[in-house]
């Protein structure tokens, strides 16, 4: 009973990110969890960080600040209670800036 319970947890999961992922075109974007979005206009020193100007990151998208990545392997396959989940195109930033984030929808396929 215990082993059936354990394995329906994992498999509805391994389903939730799996669609999530849909969302996000692998290859050309990641999904993270950040603790806040903000539009590039108002994300002091992005200049610095990223080498971006602001007004040309806010043709990305949204920016993700703090982000960690979500993975649909092993442990952290949910984002934390506060973290919200974003699709982003450029996470080379050491996970301190995200750049070309959009919403993703977790209950979505």
């Amino acid at each position: 009973m215990l082993h059936t319970a354990l394995l329906l947890i994992s498999s509805l999961t391994a389903l939730t990110a799996a669609q999530v992922s849909s969302q996000c075109a692998p290859g050309d974007s990641e999904i993270v969890c950040c603790n806040m979005v903000q539009s590039a206009y108002v994300v002091p020193n992005l200049l610095s960080t990223t080498g971006i100007s602001n007004a040309a990151a806010a043709d990305l998208g949204l920016v993700g600040l703090t982000c960690t990545t979500l993975t649909v392997i092993g442990l952290g396959k949910s984002c934390a209670t506060k973290q919200m989940p974003l699709c982003c195109t450029d996470n080379n930033y050491n996970g301190t800036i995200s750049l070309g984030c959009s919403y993703i929808n977790p209950m979505l396929p």
